[in-house]
């Protein structure tokens, strides 16, 4: 078939209400691209919503009022309405395997406090079309480490493991100011992806800020990225060492982490350690330490290994006490270790994790200081 006979579709929203299903599909309008003169006067996506009871039906409705049949091999983006997630995916997401058009790298999002619908059309980024926009701030995911990129195929992985939660990207519309002053209005929306939304059987139960999901990424070996920021230790800056009192935060950028996980036996007790090793370049330190003096710089190591191992603390208890259930993967780790023990304790795993014990072991090292070894707010001596 010629391509201006099918409606190419990139981003799919899907919400409930009422009973019934809503399927918001953003489709590529392939006459904003030809040679016409009022090509430039057209939109580049066009929405096509359909309701029904199940998802193939509201699909299926979308033909009684668009003048195309949608084609799927191209969506890469697939939004979860928050109240739709409440309510559970589970029963709604057969399609995703079993239709042949779907592709299986599509990432998947939740709406935080939204329909999906209310989120699509948003597109603010140098995409050319508000779907790509999402798409693309979905996979800066390896600058920031605040987010999480989970397609299709990942999902049904975490999916039948009925002892694990599974933690999905999330999406949310928010108004920052306009600073173009050529457009009209004091606010423009955007799309931020910061956090992430915890499932347990397919259904929403909460979640993660931008800060525990970073927390997240360590503790699972998924980090690529992410700024660290701490505080200089005050007894630095209580020596001689001190310089300049102006600031007292320093920040590093992750590069490159490695996080072992292993649970032991202690007493007839499970306990948890987690260990990681990061290394990163100093981007920033507003205290006025002079760096190039190597116990300074241990110090400091020092203070962002702690500060690592604060970011994992808070996840770990958010994840056993607010959420009650296993996002890190724990109970596969006894499962290959402990076979027996497994058995006896699967159906009470949830009761086990959140009185888990554990133990956070963090080493960092400053790769690099950057081109300046003292800093430019030094206070030379007299």
């Amino acid at each position: 078939r010629e391509l201006d006979t099918r409606g190419i579709v990139i981003a799919t929203g899907i919400d409930r209400e009422d009973g019934k299903i809503i399927v918001t599909n953003e489709v590529i309008n392939p006459a904003s691209g030809s040679e016409s003169k009022n090509a430039s006067t057209m939109e580049i996506t066009i929405y096509v919503q359909g309701i029904g009871d199940t998802v193939e039906g509201a699909i299926a409705k979308t033909t009684l009022s668009f003048d195309r049949e949608l084609y799927y091999p191209h969506n890469f983006i697939i939004i979860f309405g928050e109240e739709f997630a409440k309510q559970g995916i589970g029963a709604y997401i057969d399609i995703l395997t079993r239709s042949s058009e779907q592709r299986e790298q599509a990432y998947l999002l939740i709406a935080k406090g939204s329909r999906a619908y209310d989120i699509m059309g948003i597109g603010s980024g140098m995409a050319d079309s508000p779907g790509r926009y999402i798409y693309d701030i979905i996979k800066e995911d390896i600058y920031n480490g605040m987010s999480r990129s989970i397609n299709v195929s990942e999902f049904f992985k975490y999916y039948y493991l009925q002892e694990e939660g599974t933690v999905f990207g999330v999406a949310r519309a928010i108004k920052k100011p306009q600073v173009d002053k050529s457009k009209s209005g004091s606010e423009v929306n955007v799309i931020c992806v910061e956090g992430g939304a915890v499932l347990k059987n397919g259904k929403l139960v909460g979640y993660f800020t931008g800060d525990e999901m970073k927390g997240f990424n360590f503790a699972v070996d998924k980090l690529k990225s992410s700024v660290v920021s701490f505080k200089t230790p005050r007894y630095l800056t209580e020596s001689e060492d001190f310089i300049d009192g102006s600031g007292g935060l320093t920040s590093v950028r992750i590069f490159k982490s490695k996080t072992k996980k292993d649970v032991k036996l202690i007493d007839g007790k499970l306990k948890l350690f987690i260990e990681v090793t990061a290394r990163a370049p100093l981007k920033e330190e507003t205290q006025g330490l002079d760096i190039s003096k190597h116990r300074v710089k241990e110090e400091m190591e020092k203070a962002c290994a702690k500060k690592i191992e604060s970011t994992i603390s808070k996840t770990m208890e958010k994840t056993q006490k607010e959420f009650n259930i296993d996002t890190l993967g724990i109970g596969r780790l006894v499962h290959r270790k402990y076979p027996k023990l497994w058995k006896e304790i699967k159906d009470d795993w949830d009761e086990i994790f959140s009185d888990l014990n554990y133990t956070i072991n963090v080493k960092v090292r400053f790769a690099d200081t950057g081109f300046t070894n003292t800093p430019p707010n030094i206070r030379k001596d007299k």
